[in-house]
């Protein structure tokens, strides 16, 4: 089956990847500070191309930044917050306009 990829077609693909790493880094230059390489390795084993992954990212912080509300920034607590514990064993779903 070619669509079916082997370990060693993974491992080939991570080992492509991680060379890849420290020009994906160059490329977003201050974009890429403090984010790990974890994180930055998702995006070249999509696809192993940097200025693809790049585009990916930058695109992915941009959809970040507009839609905080995604994100519970602060951290949402249900424990913290009498008004979501109501709600949550109301059983009704608040959802924002975006």
């Amino acid at each position: 089956n070619p669509l079916k990829m082997t370990t060693e077609d993974h491992q080939n693909q991570k080992d492509q990847a991680l060379a890849l790493l420290p020009e994906l880094k160059e490329e977003l230059e201050n974009l890429a500070v403090g984010v790990t390489d974890k994180n930055l390795l998702k995006f070249l084993l999509w696809k192993p191309d940097v200025k693809r992954a790049a585009d990916r990212f930058r695109a992915h912080v941009k959809w970040r930044r507009e839609n905080v509300w995604a994100f519970d920034e602060p951290e949402l607590r249900v424990s913290a917050d009498a008004q979501v514990d109501r709600l949550i064993k109301g059983e009704v779903m608040v959802a924002p306009d975006s």
